[in-house]
């Protein structure tokens, strides 16, 4: 989920998916064409929508808006050079993001103390010029409305 969903007309790797289905059965996926033709899914467009994603919730104004904050897990990880960094802000915050290498040395500031909206933020941090090699990410978010300051870290992996 990245904000929205979309149709699909066929399956891709790394990627989820959403089936409504009206009976119990079993969803197998080969890339062989010997399955009975009487066993097959047939697939009939619809205007319904999915559920809404995890950790939204919908307020008043009839916008999705986050539930929570959350640091995602940087994708594609291992990455060479470049990588998405993805978090979530259920609130108006001020935001911090910094990459530390293993011995806990600043490599990069990718946000400083930045005020940020409610919302879902995605930035890519570009790699190049650092060794192959694990690193942290920390983020670290300070609502305008007085919540407790949110603080998380999470791992990376640098592969030339």
């Amino acid at each position: 989920f990245d904000g929205s969903y979309v149709q699909a007309d066929s399956i891709l790797p790394l990627r989820g998916y959403w089936v409504k289905v009206n009976q119990r059965g079993k969803l197998i996926l080969s890339p062989s064409g010997s399955v009975n033709p009487s066993n097959r899914i047939r697939l009939e467009p619809s205007a319904e929508l999915p559920p809404p994603p995890p950790e939204t919730r919908k307020p008043t104004s009839g916008s999705v808006s986050p539930a929570a904050f959350a640091l995602e897990q940087n994708f594609p990880n291992p990455f060479n050079p470049t990588t998405a960094i993805k978090f979530v802000l259920p609130s108006r915050s001020i935001i911090t993001l910094k990459v530390y290498d293993v011995l806990g040395t600043e490599v990069s500031t990718l946000i400083e103390e930045k005020p940020s909206d409610a919302g879902i933020h995605s930035l890519e941090f570009d790699g190049e010029g650092l060794g192959s090699g694990i690193y942290f990410y920390r983020f670290i978010a300070t609502p305008f409305d007085g919540s407790p300051q949110f603080v998380e870290m999470k791992k990376m992996l640098l592969l030339r």
